[in-house]
């Protein structure tokens, strides 16, 4: 990598540089997370190259940047944690004492500062001083530097830099001089050796007896051989946690708990030792204090039932203790702790090219790579669709397709970003077309008697943006292989479900049976049947918050319609100018990655991938974890465990197609065995992992549940709209369409004007009461606003007002359990009632037949019988 000048540098790679040119030892950390995202321990005494540092960072997505202190950096950094303790204690010491926060080196935090110092002749390690609200960290130790972000979601910054810019702080960083460390400082480092993190190996006792040095050790590999192989990231800290309070219920000293813990630490890579070591005394403490702490149930959720048995018996054999049975409630109190602590998302799990993509995508389209990585991720299984499925077991298969929803405010950046994912699919669904055509005038081209013996060509579809079931019923007869639903905002395929129907239909039964994998559809029409098999499709859209609230009740978790769906909740983002594009070997390489996926051959049946031993002893031990889990889990977050044990499988599987793809070099060919039959230990790793990223998304869903208003009908909506519109124009006759417009206005979703239509004759203004009229000269339709119904409407409106108020805790938990009735529509409150529907564009480029639905005569469409065909992306109808 060329590094001797910085004009070829990433503004990353220049801030690298810059701190290894400080003599810094740099290394990449998780971005919005105090620790590193390797093994660091590697690089306390020893300081790689510039170029091997640089390759430490390659693949990361957006990092923090972290330095490790000691020696091998040259510098001893001064944390103070807490500034008014720090303070306090800075003036009980010596008055005469200025504070360092006057000194250049000194860095903002979240809630405090980091000041550097140049290192002194001897080492003083890490030092501790919680009392005073500080700590001295050298060799041992690690702090994440400028301008890296914190979990607060403030930004790590130079104190006296007042300019916020790159340029800035890279002059900054060039000028810097490291102070000495005073010499005051150094005394109290000094002074007090306990302040030191370090184990002697005197002999411990345990509640009295004497514990020998041998007994210790044995008690240490024990732990030790349990521990490892669950020492992951997402389990750790509840790991040590757990392992410590129980250790400490028994009464093994601390020392020898720490000992273990760190032992574990530096074996496993874990870059927080002083974070585990923190678990651990704070673990004793509480159990001193407060005589309650985690204990083995928390273990027991992370190893599994086999594994926490084994260890207690060992455990209690050793010290020759009772064995004691966990008490069941403490069970599921720890148990559901343990899974709902926050998760990252598994980037790391993924092959290094498909975090490039996720990367690049992010970079230049300005958006959370998360929502990339499920936006590359959803894309790519339904290109993949029902070619390949993946087995567990016998009759226990699943196919690839996600279905995939982030909440998010709009402005985020993401119908722009699926707009450039999409575009490779745009391709290949032009070539597919056109293949089509030449097909289908070869057919033409026979005689009646030749047509009967030859099957019209079909079509092979990869996407559709908008749709009826009736229309999805007909792509996928053509091509069952699968395709993606497309929609920039997914509100509008939950609403329009039964839209054409007048009796609502059972269209939302069809979207549920459209989630089980090998399921087939039996379609009966008016002179034609439809019998699709298998069935499948993947689903990708966004939702805002808001609507989002309003739009589902409790009978859409009891009915399985929202555990079937990934969900992704994120931030308001701001909106901000990037020049970052994607490279075109970026862009080739999704290309090839998507054109790969569709050439894997599907003839109608699919040969299922299947774990290996590793892999489905891990799957197992997990599948029985989640079945407790799903026994303590509250309602509705219990719902969600049965389909994401299922995702599980689906993650793993496209992971080991992901590794294929690698593998294969992208070849394109139609001999899917090529692809190696069996997946391995590290599939089924990311999709453990991302079953657990998720599971962690619906518990934020759910929250999001829990402070919002009583969702109104679409009848109080509209009734409010004509009081409004009434008020203002003092008008009698009301246009629909105006209707239409400030409905749309209000939800934020487009609404067609039938719907409207068919609800305002339902509230009683109908031809037969003389309430349906014409509006004079322009033809269209119209309601006619008597006084009667002015006062019906505002009576109605005033006693909604009434039972409407907030409420307090009652009547807005999603819990089965309390069943709460203000979660459910009123009784008298008719299902089609909250029927909606987006509107459907007539696009001028629309291909008849293709996406074809119909919207049934209405006086509301500007013309009669007007055909609704979903559109074809633009740039591809110019092509075609």
């Amino acid at each position: 990598m060329e590094t001797n000048g910085n004009n070829s540098l990433t503004p990353l790679e220049k801030l690298i540089k810059a701190y290894y040119e400080l003599g810094f030892c740099v290394l990449p950390a998780i971005k919005g997370k105090k620790r590193p995202s390797l093994n660091w321990r590697e690089f306390i005494s020893e300081r790689p190259s510039l170029e091997d540092t640089l390759r430490l960072f390659e693949g990361k997505i957006d990092p923090n940047l972290c330095i490790v202190c000691g020696e091998v950096s040259g510098v001893v950094v001064l944390d103070i944690d807490g500034p008014e303790k720090f303070k306090a204690w800075l003036r009980e010491k010596d008055k005469g004492l200025k504070s360092p926060l006057s000194i250049p080196s000194a860095i903002k935090t979240g809630k405090g500062f980091h000041i550097w110092f140049k290192h002194p002749s001897e080492d003083i390690g890490v030092r501790r001083f919680p009392e005073h609200g500080f700590e001295l960290r050298g060799t041992g130790g690690i702090v994440i530097v400028p301008p890296s972000l914190h979990p607060s979601g403030g930004i790590y910054w130079p104190l006296h830099l007042e300019e916020r810019s790159l340029e800035a702080l890279l002059s900054w960083l060039k000028k810097l001089t490291l102070p000495e460390l005073p010499d005051w400082l150094l005394e109290v480092a000094k002074e007090d050796e306990k302040r030191a993190i370090r184990y002697e190996s005197d002999t411990p006792t345990l509640e009295g007896v004497e514990l020998s040095q041998e007994t210790a050790q044995k008690l240490k590999t024990l732990l030790k051989e349990d521990l490892l192989p669950f020492w992951t990231e997402g389990h750790r800290h509840e790991l040590a946690c757990g392992i410590s309070g129980w250790l400490a219920r028994l009464g093994v000293p601390q020392e020898i708990t720490e000992a273990v813990i760190e032992e574990i630490v530096h074996e496993s890579g874990d870059p927080e030792l002083q974070d585990r070591l923190r678990a651990v005394r704070d673990m004793y403490g509480n159990l001193e204090s407060e005589g309650k702490v985690k204990g083995i149930s928390t273990v027991w959720a992370i190893l599994g039932e086999q594994v926490t048995k084994k260890l207690m018996r060992e455990v209690y054999t050793l010290l020759e203790l009772e064995e004691e049975p966990v008490p069941e409630e403490r069970f599921e109190e720890e148990l559901t702790s343990a899974v709902l602590q926050e998760r990252p998302f598994p980037f790391g799990g993924l092959p290094y090219y498909v975090r490039e993509i996720i990367r690049a995508y992010s970079t230049a389209y300005n958006v959370d790579p998360t929502y990339t990585a499920m936006a590359v991720l959803t894309l790519f299984s339904s290109v993949v669709g029902n070619s390949v499925w993946i087995a567990s077991k016998r009759d226990f298969y699943t196919s690839p397709f996600l279905w995939s929803v982030v909440v998010q405010d709009t402005g985020g950046g993401k119908t722009p970003l699926l707009r450039g994912l999409m575009k490779p699919l745009y391709e290949i669904q032009k070539v597919l077309w056109e293949k089509y055509q030449e097909e289908l005038k070869e057919w033409k081209r026979l005689d009646d008697s030749d047509k009967k013996k030859k099957d019209p060509p079909k079509l092979g579809h990869l996407f559709a943006e908008d749709f009826t079931i009736e229309a999805l019923a007909e792509v996928l007869s053509q091509d069952q292989r699968g395709v993606l639903i497309k929609r920039d905002e997914v509100a509008g395929l939950f609403l329009s479900l039964g839209q054409y129907k007048k009796k609502g239909g059972d269209d939302r039964q069809r979207l549920l049976e459209l989630w089980n994998v090998g399921g087939s559809w039996k379609i009966d029409r008016k002179g034609k049947t439809l019998y699709i098999h298998p069935i499948g499709a993947s689903i990708i859209g966004g939702i805002q918050p808001q609507i989002l609230r309003r739009l589902f009740e409790k009978e859409d978790f009891d009915s399985g319609l929202m555990p079937r769906f990934l969900w992704l909740i994120l931030p308001r983002r701001e909106r901000v100018w990037v020049e970052a594009e994607v490279d075109e070997h970026i862009i080739n390489l999704w290309r090839n990655l998507l054109r790969w996926g569709r050439s894997i051959h599907f003839d109608g049946g699919s040969e299922p991938i299947i774990l290996n031993s590793e892999a489905k002893e891990l799957f197992r031990e997990f599948y029985n974890r989640r079945g407790k889990m799903e026994m303590v889990l509250p309602y509705p977050l219990s719902a969600f465990v049965p389909k994401l044990i299922e995702y599980t499988l689906r993650f793993a599987l496209l992971h080991h197609l992901l590794l294929e793809a690698e593998r294969l070099k992208f070849a394109f060919s139609k001999e899917s065995d090529r692809i190696t039959p069996l997946a391995g230990l590290e599939s089924i790793k990311f999709g453990i992992e991302c079953s657990y990223f998720f599971l962690w998304q619906a518990k934020r869903l759910i929250d999001s549940f829990a402070n919002r208003s009583p969702s109104l009908g679409l009848e109080e909506v509209v009734a409010e709209v004509i009081l409004n519109l009434h008020r203002e124009t003092g008008e009698e006759l009301i246009a629909i369409k105006e209707i239409t417009a400030r409905v749309n206005e209000k939800l934020s979703i487009n609404l067609h004007p039938r719907l409207i239509s068919t609800t305002l004759e339902k509230m009683g203004f109908t031809k037969e009461a003389g309430l349906r009229r014409r509006m004079p000269g322009k033809g269209n339709s119209a309601i006619l606003f008597t006084p009667d119904m002015i006062s019906k409407l505002s009576s109605q409106s005033s006693q909604r007002s009434q039972s409407v108020q907030p409420q307090q805790s009652d009547g807005v938990k999603i819990d089965v359990k309390e069943n709460p009735s203000s979660h459910l529509a009123s009784p008298d409150e008719c299902e089609e009632e909250k029927i909606f529907t987006e509107t459907f564009t007539p696009s001028n480029g629309s291909l008849s037949g293709i996406y074809e639905g119909r919207c049934e005569e209405c006086e509301e469409c500007e013309d009669k019988n007007q055909k609704t065909d979903l559109e074809i992306p633009e740039e591809i109808w110019e092509e075609i």
